[in-house]
């Protein structure tokens, strides 16, 4: 699944990786990978972000696959 995320005022495109839900108190963990945060936290890095429900709702939307938005 493909997302545009609007992240500081700039639009990224970023792939869904996994969802981790709710337990125990601690709040769902999204994981998105974006080429634009690549190597941001040094070589290794592959660009992997981890995202709040919420900033999933307020900052993403679906990609339309027929290359629409």
């Amino acid at each position: 699944m493909i997302l545009f995320s609007n992240i500081g005022g700039q639009e990224y495109v970023v792939e869904f990786l996994k969802r981790d839900p709710r337990q125990s108190g601690r709040p769902a963990r999204n994981y998105v990978r974006g080429d634009a945060f690549a190597g941001l936290n040094g070589p290794d890095d592959d660009g992997t972000v981890v995202l709040s429900d919420q900033e999933i709702a307020k900052n993403c939307r679906l990609h339309q696959e027929n290359g629409g938005k």
